[in-house]
């Protein structure tokens, strides 16, 4: 489980810094 939140953590950071750029 702490897997799969770390993964959407990680997307989540993504989308963030995709957004940001």
């Amino acid at each position: 489980m702490q897997e799969i939140a770390k993964a959407i953590r990680n997307h989540a950071l993504r989308d963030t810094s995709l957004t940001n750029v």
